[in-house]
């Protein structure tokens, strides 16, 4: 009943901007031996460049904002998380010590949370009560187990041609009876190591 999960790692979505990708969005010229020639060429490359450098400063300086925001969001959510947790922890520690001094409520509650978890096939309907007795270090518990009608009976579909129909095929009387004990043992045989373990 311990959790121990860790709190996933920080993630963004936020994609951080490229000086690359910005000259090339705004169609900065690379620089040119004719720019020594035409002055005009160089004085349009310097602007377009000014202009893509101020551009990739208003989108770093938002990316740091946001990277910034959601980082600390991150780390508030991280720190309620891992107060819940030792909250959680704590409380299951004070009642693995109360199920340890014997308390009578913790035993029941905590043995059935042990049998309301066991897995069985969905047919089956899981009920029963228990009870402890403290000066007897005794449980018992009354299990409602399986009745013939949630146990199968057929063990194979036949599809006849003839016909155009699939017939079922059942187990025999004695043959279901031997199954339907043996499904009972091994309930009670399940339900025994399971309070055991």
């Amino acid at each position: 009943l311990v959790d121990k999960t860790k709190f996933d790692k920080f993630k963004t979505n936020l994609v951080k901007p490229n000086i690359t990708s910005v000259y090339c969005e705004l169609n900065v010229p690379k620089a040119t031996f004719l720019e020594k020639i035409f002055k005009k060429k160089l004085e349009k490359r310097l602007e377009k460049e000014k202009e893509a450098l101020e551009l990739f400063e208003i989108r770093n300086n938002y990316y740091n904002k946001e990277l910034q925001k959601q980082h600390k969001e991150y780390e508030s959510s991280k720190d309620e998380f891992y107060k819940n947790q030792e909250n959680h922890n704590n409380k299951v520690e004070e009642r693995k010590q109360e199920f340890e001094k014997g308390t009578i409520c913790e035993i029941e509650e905590y043995f059935s949370y042990v049998l309301s978890n066991s897995k069985y096939p969905e047919e089956f309907v899981i009920d029963f009560d228990l009870q402890y007795y403290k000066d007897k270090k005794t449980i018992v518990v009354s299990y409602y187990l399986p009745n013939d009608e949630n146990v199968p009976k057929i063990i194979q579909h036949k599809y006849v041609s003839s016909r155009n129909e699939i017939d079922e095929i059942k187990l025999t009387d004695k043959k279901f009876e031997k199954l339907y004990n043996d499904v009972i043992f091994m309930c009670c045989l399940k339900t025994i190591k399971e309070i055991f373990s």
